[in-house]
């Protein structure tokens, strides 16, 4: 009967299986392996060991850190790990060697193998300098020629991290200032708004400070004449938005200069009954205590006697205009309070629309 397999055949597997025989090939016990057999000086190469029996209940590991394994002058390890191959313990060693010649192992005591002697093994490395007549050596006018170690990093310990860092702060301002031009544009102008109301406030109570100072038997007129026109001249500016009507720094504009939308001015204290709250209170919300000192009613009041005072007839006494003085204290306050707050959500009535009176 013929063969179904041609005669050839086993010519074409031959070399596999001795491949397959080679490399199934380990060390014999207590010897080491080269690989590759010709290392050069600065190339990387690997030894495998043996270690022989006395081994077999250590488990596998593997130490990938430079800076936990002994490194000599002139060979520098990089890695040692421990396997068992079909029964078999083996240590790989990967190093680097920076001088021709066979260079012992640097000793090395593992916890996991304490009988390990690194030092009996040796890794033979060639030179393509190599032209002195020692073997292994590379001389030229009696100097061994051999590459120097590792230079140390060009860059100081830390520059990753300047450098990445840096570049996540500036993507985070881009991000922050992105989310601010798209979502936080209303509270920006809010801040903004309360900001110059606050400060329009802080001007009012000075002048209110200055204005007490100059009262006097002679001076009540005077000052309750100047109180009514920059008080009227401040809620103006302080109802009405917009930096036209702020004032250079946030201050009232001059005498005789009105609001073009908003005119309090021209308002009789009457008027300032009609007015809407300063700060409209929340849906359900009990009203705070600072908001009936800063109502419209108390606005409403406080113009009333000044004009009981201006056109009464008979001359106003010092006491009764330091006591409105206090009371536009507490009116101040109060609005300054509101402010505290509501914070960036304080919302401030705004002028009537056209088609209503004031």
């Amino acid at each position: 009967m013929k063969s179904p397999f041609p005669p050839f055949l086993p010519l074409l597997l031959a070399p596999l299986l001795a491949a397959g025989t080679l490399g199934a090939q380990e060390p014999p016990e207590g010897e080491s392996s080269q690989v590759p057999r010709q290392v050069f000086v600065g190339d990387r190469g690997r030894l495998i060991l043996n270690p022989g029996p006395g081994f077999e209940d250590v488990l596998p590991f593997t130490i990938d850190d430079p800076r936990q394994l002994p490194q000599g002058q002139v060979l520098r390890l990089h890695r040692l790990e421990f396997r068992r191959l079909r029964g078999v313990e083996q240590v790989f060693i990967d190093f680097t060697a920076f001088a021709p010649g066979r260079i012992n192992l640097p000793p090395l005591v593992l916890p996991q193998m304490p009988g390990l002697d690194l030092e009996a093994h040796e890794v033979n490395v060639a030179s393509i300098l190599d032209t002195g007549p020692g073997p292994g050596f590379s001389r030229q006018g009696g100097a061994v020629l051999a590459l120097s170690g590792p230079m140390p990093p060009l860059a100081v310990p830390g520059t990753a991290f300047l450098i990445y860092g840096t570049a996540s702060l500036i993507v985070l301002a881009l991000l922050l200032s992105l989310g601010l031009g798209l979502w936080g544009r209303p509270y920006l102008t809010a801040f903004l708004e309360n900001h110059r109301r606050r400060r329009l406030i802080r001007f009012m109570g000075r002048v209110g400070k200055r204005l007490r100072e100059r009262v006097g038997p002679a001076s009540c007129q005077e000052v309750l004449r100047e109180l009514s026109t920059e008080f009227r001249t401040f809620l103006g500016y302080f109802f009405n938005n917009g930096e036209e009507n702020a004032g250079p720094e946030g201050r009232p504009p001059a005498s005789g200069a009105v609001s073009a939308v908003w005119n309090c001015r021209a308002m009789t204290a009457a008027e300032f009954f009609s007015l809407p709250p300063l700060f409209p209170p929340l849906p359900e919300t009990p009203a705070p205590p600072w908001a009936e000192l800063s109502s419209p009613p108390a606005l409403g009041n406080f113009f009333r006697i000044i004009d009981r005072l201006r056109y009464s007839g008979e001359p106003a006494e010092p006491a009764e205009v330091a006591a409105l003085i206090d009371r536009l204290d507490r009116i101040l306050g109060a609005m300054d309070a509101g402010f505290r707050a509501g914070g960036l959500r304080t919302r401030v009535a705004g002028p009537p629309s056209p088609t209503e009176g004031p």
